[in-house]
């Protein structure tokens, strides 16, 4: 934006291009991308060679696709959505647009609505203009996506023919809202040590003296291999050891685990429960409510309270699925890992992956495989059957791991992660940026850290995965 904003001004210089990782054999016949003191080299840098763009096995990073987005040659803006009405700049310093094909699609969680191709866009190198597209989209009662590409028609000498040179993307303005229908509620019971929620074959339990949920079952299977914990923190970041987050921010590393249940509150169709967090004075208030469709609705407010509380890395729960729920679906911003600071190159749809694909591995284990804006998310078998997270009002961020975060912050290689059998996963209000201007001091910016002095507030509702997704699975 601000290179963009001065004509005399340059940037977006990147430092390294590859990882600088070599491969290394252990004895033992283990192989793995050595860094600095593998080799029983004094000093050395460690990681610090490893933060290139692409993997020393030259597979992209997911901040690769960041710096395409922001480097783009073509620069799409909307005029007026409704009626189509875009303007182009053309970035590049001698090439026509006409030599590059305009695709635009409109889209909504379901996939494609309608797609056409625009040839021989007439736009001189440095030059401006407004265009229509022909939507014919004429009311939206749900979110529609514009995407706008800039592909190539013909194969190159160093891409082929479809190879996205560009792309922005649009959400229409919705003009035909769906008309919310309320479910009646499930039943309440409860006793001293629990309450139970239960309708439609779903049975929920809140442990009264920690204020958690720690049961969610489908037809007698347990869903929940862990309860759903507040959580404030992520395995840290090469940045993050840079500015030394682990101790200036260390309040907030394990009081998600140190939560204590003071107060239980309810109407006939709901219970909250208020929480200390031993941070200041802290509260949290968790709320929990069950359709009578099995939906469970779970509510969370949290109110930092005390002098000099230091940034949150994280706001949100975590808990474990099982190992078997390993297909992951999700409405927002993907296909790759994306973070607030760090979310210009992801597109949102309809994506999926199994869990392998969903983490990044970088050759020093850190934070990794959050996914931003995600409207829902579901955690499938291979059968299809799973449960669906769909968020309520603002869209939450995702987290998954085929292994703990004690995993990802104790082991110093890729390889030394184990294959545990659950799913760690987090559900999130919001994460902290990751920064990166530079990597030995550098804070992540103001907008995007989580400050302790105001309030933080999300919903979402955990219900079984909808037939109709199991039996096109």
């Amino acid at each position: 934006d601000v290179i963009d904003a001065h004509p005399m001004l340059i940037g977006g210089c990147i430092w390294d291009w590859v990882d600088q990782a070599l491969w290394k054999e252990n004895p033992d016949g283990t192989a793995f991308y050595a860094y600095g003191g593998d080799y029983g080299d004094v000093p050395n840098d460690g990681p610090f060679c490893c933060n290139g763009l692409i993997a020393a096995d030259r597979t992209p990073h997911p901040h690769y696709w960041e710096v395409k987005k922001v480097h783009a040659p073509v620069k799409v803006e909307a005029v007026d959505l409704a009626a189509g009405r875009l303007r182009i700049h053309n970035r590049h310093m001698s090439l026509n647009l006409a030599a590059l094909a305009l695709e635009w699609e409109l889209s909504n969680e379901d996939g494609t609505i309608e797609q056409d191709t625009v040839a021989g866009v007439d736009l001189p190198a440095g030059q401006n203009m407004e265009i229509l597209l022909p939507l014919a989209l004429r009311s939206v009662c749900d979110e529609t996506l514009l995407t706008v590409r800039f592909a190539l028609p013909h194969s190159t000498a160093w891409a082929d023919a479809g190879h996205v040179v560009a792309w922005d993307q649009f959400a229409l303005p919705i003009t035909s809202p769906i008309p919310y229908s309320a479910l009646r509620s499930a039943e309440i019971t409860e006793n001293e040590a629990s309450i139970v929620l239960a309708a439609a074959g779903c049975r929920a339990e809140i442990d009264r003296q920690s204020g958690l949920l720690v049961s969610y079952s489908i037809d007698g299977e347990e869903v929940l291999k862990e309860p759903m914990r507040p959580d404030f923190w992520r395995a840290p970041t090469d940045n993050d050891r840079g500015w030394k987050m682990p101790e200036r921010l260390a309040l907030w590393r394990d009081a998600g685990t140190r939560t204590h249940c003071i107060g239980v509150y309810g109407t006939d169709d709901c219970r909250q429960l208020d929480l200390t967090v031993p941070v200041g004075e802290t509260a949290l208030e968790l709320s929990y409510r069950m359709a009578n469709d099995g939906a469970l609705t779970v509510g969370y407010l949290l109110q930092p309270i005390g002098d000099d509380l230091p940034d949150m890395p994280r706001v949100g729960l975590q808990f474990a699925l099982p190992a078997e729920l390993s297909q992951i679906e999700w409405f927002g911003l993907g296909p790759h890992e994306c973070y607030r600071d760090r979310k210009t190159g992801a597109t949102v749809a309809r994506h999926r992956a199994n869990i392998e694909e969903w983490i990044h591995s970088y050759v020093h284990p850190q934070e990794n495989a959050n996914r931003e804006e995600v409207r829902w998310v579901r955690f499938l078998a291979p059968s299809g059957t799973g449960i669906e997270i769909e968020a309520l009002g603002e869209p939450f961020s995702v987290g998954a791991w085929p292994y703990t975060r004690h995993d990802l912050e104790t082991a110093a290689h890729d390889h030394e992660l184990p294959r545990r059998d659950a799913i760690t996963v987090n559900i999130d209000c919001a994460q902290m940026g990751i920064g990166g201007d530079n990597a030995w001091g550098a804070t992540v910016h103001k907008q995007y850290r989580l400050p302790a002095d105001q309030a933080y507030e999300y919903s979402f509702t955990i219900r079984p995965c909808p037939a109709h997704v199991v039996q096109s699975m």
